[in-house]
C-alpha cells in the first residue's frame, strides 16, 4: 500500500509540473472586452517590444503613455495577441461591433429619421455633416 502511495504522489507531482504556465493577460480599458466598437481600443499591459495581432494577421498600434492605442480590428469575435520573437506573449480574447450598432440591443428602428445635420456640436462650432444612408452615419472626428 506505501508504494501504491509513493507511485501515486510521483505521478501526481510529475502532472503538476508538466503544465505551461499561462499566458499573461492584455487589459483592454476604453470598454468591456465584449463590447468593443468601430475596430479600435485602448490596451494596457502590452509588454514592450511585442507587436500585436489578430489570427496572425497585424493591427495597427499607437504608445500613448502606458497605453496602446489599437485600430484595424476585424468585426466580430476574436484574440488579440502580443507577440514577441515569435512567440505569444499576452492575449485577452474580444468582440468587435460595427460603429454604428447595434451592440447590445435589437436591430435598428425603422423607419429612422436622420437629423445629423441638424447637430450642433458646440456652442460656435457648427453642425455635423451630411449623414451617409443607410444608417446614418457620419465620418468620425476626433475634436
Amino acid at each position: 500500500m506505501k508504494r501504491v502511495l509513493i507511485l501515486f504522489a510521483a505521478l501526481l507531482a510529475s502532472a503538476c509540473t508538466t503544465t505551461e504556465p499561462a499566458v499573461p493577460a492584455l487589459s483592454i480599458v476604453s470598454s468591456r472586452p465584449d463590447v468593443i466598437t468601430g475596430g479600435d481600443a485602448l490596451v494596457a499591459d502590452v509588454p514592450p517590444g511585442a507587436t500585436l495581432s489578430v489570427e496572425g494577421a497585424a493591427v495597427g498600434s499607437r504608445a500613448l503613455g502606458d497605453y496602446t492605442y489599437v485600430f484595424g480590428l476585424p468585426q466580430g469575435a476574436h484574440e488579440l495577441r502580443a507577440i514577441r520573437d515569435g512567440v505569444v506573449v499576452a492575449t485577452v480574447a474580444f468582440k468587435n461591433w460595427p460603429a454604428q450598432g447595434p451592440v447590445i440591443s435589437g436591430p435598428h428602428e425603422a423607419p429612422f429619421f436622420c437629423q445629423t445635420r441638424e447637430f450642433e456640436i458646440g456652442p460656435g462650432a457648427g453642425h455635423l455633416p451630411a449623414s451617409q444612408p443607410p444608417l446614418c452615419t457620419v465620418e468620425a472626428r476626433r475634436d
